[in-house]
């Protein structure tokens, strides 16, 4: 019996491969016709003299190594006790400062097959978060023929801490911004590495949610990783101009933003301040309360970002390549009755686009009111059937939730593949057009249908 949506070529998957650091061993996927290698080093831990600081090479390794357990998430707050974490995360996993690891998970039979990679950010609001989140699995994608990435990335302070005595370690004059580094390493480690598990390096969709979705923006703007991403997935968080939700922050209040912390947490020097534990470190001060917005988070500092993304996305400071554009119905503030078509970010988004003369984007509603409470297509449930792994809920789903899953697993596929979610028995998704300024509308509708 043929499995459904299994390439035929891809049945005997690669379970040993070599990087530029070493042998790596992967273990078989559940499904049996991928393999997942987890847990892979692309930078050394960050700790000790290395903490507020880029990422550097990982250490190459002799023999084999065995990437069969994930690696540990960035350091970050417990939240499986939270009514949203309860969705995404175990009841426990392991956190530590030591978290530059990345996932592949692979269906190809040969380093030369040439598969297509998607690059996957996670969110978390730059406080929490991790590749492996339950929801996140690239079974789904392999029986397509895709091969997922996930990785981690510094969190909190750890992630974004800037400050005078660390701008003046580094020769461009700057500090800060060490989760964006930590995923520009990401990337690169891909670009470089990922022939070795049959993919192509050249083409390569990048894409992420929440916060994700900011760190997927910068990826997209950044001249340090410009060219080097063939497509473009955002999940709620899309921005173009102005934010007043996200103010910038300029290189010298982040500056003083660092000079702060380190007060606040009784500490005179940087030397200091890497002398102090995690949990220090973690230890929340009423400077933290008063911080604006989600707190730390990406900044321009005029290397690895030149402007606010959204600023930077309105001038068209991006590759002109395929973007795909998602928006839940019942995220934000919602409400009682009312849930929206597509957000205020992402209609300017795909308007912008028109104006510029660019691709159009193919925008997207979750509008699944997910099974088990009242809360409707809220922050992030998409995910689930994007992924499909909806079996991995604590919901009692029904047979078009894994009719649902099918469809939006084969649509994200397409795209990674080709630019176009389009595909054999799926309805017609076409993109936002001054013709036409239609979203696809998956969850309710299952239709194209009119964006006001």
């Amino acid at each position: 019996m043929r499995i459904p949506h299994l390439d035929t070529n891809y049945r005997n998957p690669i379970r040993e491969t070599k990087i530029d650091t070493g042998f790596v061993r992967g273990v078989p996927g559940g499904n049996q016709i991928c393999t997942v290698f987890k847990g892979i080093p692309f930078a050394k831990p960050p700790v000790g003299e290395l903490r507020f600081r880029r990422p550097q090479p990982a250490e190459p390794w002799e023999g084999v190594r065995e990437c069969f357990d994930f690696g540990p998430a960035a350091v970050q707050f417990d939240r499986s006790y939270e009514v949203g974490a309860k969705n995404l995360y175990p009841t426990s996993y392991p956190i530590s400062e030591d978290c530059l690891y990345i996932n592949v998970w692979t269906p190809a039979e040969k380093t030369t097959d040439k598969l297509p990679v998607f690059f996957w950010t996670h969110g978390g609001g730059n406080f929490g978060g991790f590749g492996h989140e339950l929801e996140n699995d690239g079974e789904g994608f392999a029986k397509r023929g895709v091969i997922l990435v996930t990785y981690n990335y510094r969190l909190n302070a750890f992630g974004f801490l800037a400050h005078p005595e660390l701008s003046a370690e580094n020769e461009d004059g700057k500090s800060g911004n060490w989760a964006l580094y930590d995923a520009i390493a990401a990337l690169e480690w891909t670009r470089r590495n990922i022939e070795a598990f049959g993919g192509d390096p050249d083409n390569i969709t990048i894409g992420g949610q929440s916060a994700g979705c900011m760190m997927t923006m910068c990826l997209a703007v950044s001249p340090l990783t410009r060219g080097k991403y063939a497509k473009v997935i955002y999940h709620s968080g899309v921005r173009c101009g102005d934010d007043p939700y996200f103010p910038k922050t300029t290189f010298k209040q982040a500056e003083q933003m660092g000079i702060e912390f380190m007060k606040a947490h009784g500490c005179s020097s940087i030397e200091e301040l890497r002398a102090l534990s995690a949990d220090e470190i973690m230890k929340e001060t009423d400077f933290e309360k008063n911080m604006p917005g989600l707190g730390f988070r990406q900044f321009p500092d005029g290397v690895s970002l030149m402007d606010t993304t959204g600023m930077e996305i309105l001038h068209g400071n991006l590759d002109d390549v395929p973007m795909l554009s998602c928006v839940c119905a019942d995220e934000g503030q919602r409400e009682p009755g009312k849930r929206q078509i597509i957000s205020a970010g992402s209609k300017a988004f795909c308007e912008n686009q028109l104006k510029l003369g660019r691709k159009p984007v193919y925008a997207f509603r979750f509008s699944r009111m997910m099974p088990g409470d009242d809360e409707g297509a809220w922050h992030t449930s998409e995910l689930f059937y994007m992924f499909e792994t909806i079996s991995r809920t604590w919901r009692r789903m029904t047979g078009y939730d894994f009719e649902l899953q099918t469809r939006m697993a084969d649509y994200w596929a397409n795209f990674i593949k080709t630019g176009d979610p389009n595909g054999s028995g799926l309805p017609v998704w076409t993109p936002y057009t001054e013709e036409s300024k239609m979203t696809m509308d998956l969850g309710t509708m299952d239709q194209m249908i009119p964006v006001e």
